[in-house]
């Protein structure tokens, strides 16, 4: 009787071929030659395109236009818009013209926008004037245009050629030079500052009492009114509370008075000497 074997490895037929032997896949050089070439034509087609996106006249730009804007010097925008005529609207140039445009002083954000083949919009949005600054004479040489201080604390010189804006006015100001036709406040807390002008539109203040100065002192702000009205002593910091104590309170506090409202549980009132 024949025991089962159990062989391991290949089986030799009677003509010794092997059995069952996995044979080598053919390699189809034609399909791997026709998706070759496929490749190598689609990479110079984008090649090719991108060059002629690149270099192609009907791409170099030939109009830059501006949103509205009222504060920003025409001359000043004019000469950074012009580097762009005659350069490639794809190229780098346009992006990089929002940085050069934001380091204008009135400059808050930019956005640029192609308008295909040749022209490039650019809007922007400007900061907005919050205080009138008197400087003092030895910070700042005599100029006919006013400073302002804008809403991000720099101070700059309102143009010129506009009306003289309506603000409460921060007296005797040190400056310090940042860039050209911007300036730095040294020596006083500006966010402090910019916290008190937002108060000051938050309660209401501007219209019910007409703001003729700020004056920071080492005790904090004070507020002088016009008129006869006297003087707001608000310390520092809480100024919407102390501003709504006295807007709540006014209507009692004769002229030529100051109204302290440093503490939060009490308005002092001190008559002011004529």
């Amino acid at each position: 009787m024949t025991r089962p074997s159990l062989m391991i490895g290949e089986h030799n037929a009677r003509n010794n071929r092997p059995l069952a032997t996995r044979r080598r896949a053919r390699r189809n050089w034609r399909r791997l030659t026709v998706l070759a070439s496929a490749v190598g034509v689609g990479v110079t087609c984008v090649l090719l395109c991108g060059h002629w996106l690149l270099t192609a006249p009907l791409f170099a730009i030939a109009r830059v236009e501006t949103g509205p804007y009222r504060y920003t010097s025409a001359q000043q925008l004019e000469e950074r818009l012009a580097t762009l005529l005659g350069q490639n609207i794809w190229s780098s140039a346009a992006t990089n013209l929002a940085d050069t445009v934001r380091a204008l002083p009135w400059v808050r954000e930019v956005r640029i926008k192609r308008l295909l083949p040749a022209t490039v919009k650019v809007d922007f949005r400007e900061w907005r004037p919050i205080l009138e600054v008197v400087a003092q004479a030895k910070s700042h040489s005599a100029n006919v245009s006013p400073l302002v201080m804008l809403a991000d604390g720099r101070v700059v010189e309102f143009p010129a050629e506009l009306p003289k804006p309506s603000l409460p006015v921060l007296a005797e100001v040190s400056l310090k030079p940042l860039a050209d036709g911007v300036w730095s406040m040294t020596g006083q807390e500006v966010q402090l500052l910019i916290e008190l002008v937002s108060a000051i539109a938050e309660t209401g203040l501007e219209a019910a009492e007409p703001i003729d100065f700020i004056v920071a002192q080492e005790d904090g702000f004070s507020i002088v009114l016009q008129g006869q009205q006297g003087r707001l002593l608000l310390g520092k910091g809480n100024f919407s509370s102390r501003l709504q104590q006295y807007m709540i309170a006014r209507d009692q506090v004769g002229e030529n008075v100051d109204v302290d409202l440093r503490f939060q549980d009490r308005v002092t009132l001190r008559k002011r000497k004529v």
